[in-house]
């Protein structure tokens, strides 16, 4: 009976570890969304600020030797932003990789913890019934 207690108490503490876990990859999850969308919108951003600059440089009458030059900074600032575009979209897929990892994980061990339950229930049931019996034996013997 002990040890069955103790299983169970166990079990509850597994299965709040699980939850736990579940819970601390849900918020992985979020995370790496909003990761995901902030460097979308850099993207975009980028994009608007390069478009936005070729057509100052379209409206304005400047040196070309001036424009050519703002050029290549801003070629430049693209470049930058495309490999830390490049960084942080590997982050992400590393990301993604473990959270779908640690999801496999976490449903194994859910059904692992599913059955054991069974099993526990099964036990108890075992032993509702053994002591049901020496109840009834001992009231015979008595």
């Amino acid at each position: 009976m002990e040890s069955s207690s103790s299983e169970i108490r166990r079990l509850l503490e597994e299965n709040e570890s699980l939850s736990r876990c579940r819970v601390s990859l849900e918020m992985r999850a979020v995370e790496l969304e909003e990761q995901r969308d902030k460097m979308e919108e850099d993207n975009r951003e980028m994009e608007r600020r390069t478009k936005e600059v070729e057509q100052r440089m379209k409206s304005h009458a400047r040196p070309m030797l001036e424009m050519e030059s703002e050029l290549s900074v801003l070629r430049a600032e693209v470049s930058r932003l495309r490999e830390e575009e490049e960084s942080h979209s590997e982050s992400v897929r590393a990301g993604e990789k473990e959270l779908v990892e640690k999801c496999e994980r976490l449903e194994q061990q859910e059904v692992q913890v599913r059955e054991m339950e069974k099993m526990l229930l099964a036990k108890n049931v075992e032993l509702a019934e053994s002591l049901a019996k020496t109840k009834v034996r001992l009231s015979l013997l008595l």
